[in-house]
C-alpha cells in the first residue's frame, strides 16, 4: 500500500488539493428522498452490508452489543427508533409547527447518505419534526449517493489527525464500492455545486500519513 508522509502545516493544503484534482462534471440525484448520517469510518461497512438497525449489525457480528444496551436502546420513549429501526430524515417539509426542532442532516464533519424516495419509512417526530423510521434494514443498491462536505470541513479543523483519517477512509469508501460493484456516486457538496468526485483516480491516490 502506498503511503505519502506530509508535514502538519500542509496537510490541508494537500487534502484540498487532491480533492479538486478527482473533481469531475457536476451530477444531480433524483428519488432520493432520505438522508442518513454516518461517520466516515462506519461507511465502508453500510457499503457492504447496507444500512443496519442495531439488532441486526449485532446478529451479524459486525458489532457485539450486549444484551442490556440492546434492552436500553429498544425503549423507544427515549431512543426512538429502538434495536429494530432505522433514523433517516427528510428535508424541505413545510408542515412543521412553529420552533419545532428540525434535524440537520448537511453535517460536515459526517457522511450524508442519500436514500431512494421508495423506502417505506414511517414519520416519527417525537425529537425531530422531520425524522423518519425505517423499521427494515436497507439495502446497498438503495443508497442513490454518498456526499460529503470535506472542503467545508477542514477550513476550521483543529484536529489533524481526525482529519486525515477522514480523508484515508474516503478513499475506502471509493475502494468498498468498486469491490462490491455499485455505481454510487461520491459527491463534495461543501459548495452545494453537486461536484462528483472520480472513484477511480480517489483509489489510486496514496494513504495519507502524517510526517513527525
Amino acid at each position: 500500500m502506498e503511503c505519502v508522509l506530509i508535514e502538519e502545516k500542509y496537510i490541508k493544503e494537500y487534502i484540498v488539493s487532491k480533492l479538486n484534482e478527482i473533481k469531475n462534471d457536476s451530477i444531480d440525484v433524483i428519488d432520493a428522498r432520505y438522508h442518513h448520517n454516518t461517520d466516515y469510518a462506519d461507511t465502508p461497512s453500510i457499503i457492504k452490508h447496507g444500512i443496519l438497525s442495531l439488532e441486526s449489525i449485532n446478529n451479524l457480528r459486525i458489532r457485539e452489543y450486549s444484551n442490556d444496551l440492546l434492552s436500553t436502546m429498544d425503549d423507544t420513549s427515549s431512543h426512538i427508533n429502538g434495536k429494530n429501526g432505522i433514523s433517516l430524515a427528510v428535508v424541505g417539509l413545510t408542515d412543521l409547527y412553529k420552533d419545532e426542532f428540525e434535524y440537520d442532516p448537511f453535517d460536515i464533519s459526517r457522511v450524508d447518505l442519500l436514500v431512494t424516495s421508495e423506502l417505506k419509512a414511517s414519520r416519527n417526530s417525537t425529537n425531530y419534526g422531520n425524522e423518519f423510521i425505517s423499521y427494515s434494514d436497507i439495502n446497498p443498491n438503495m443508497i442513490k449517493s454518498i456526499d460529503i462536505r470535506m472542503l467545508e470541513y477542514l477550513k476550521n479543523i483543529k484536529d489533524i489527525n481526525e482529519l486525515i483519517k477522514k480523508y484515508n477512509y474516503l478513499r475506502e469508501i471509493a475502494i468498498e464500492l468498486k469491490r462490491n460493484s455499485l455505481d454510487i456516486p461520491i459527491r463534495e457538496m461543501s459548495t452545494k455545486n453537486n461536484i462528483l468526485l472520480d472513484k477511480d483516480k480517489l483509489i489510486a491516490e496514496p494513504v495519507l500519513k502524517l510526517k513527525k
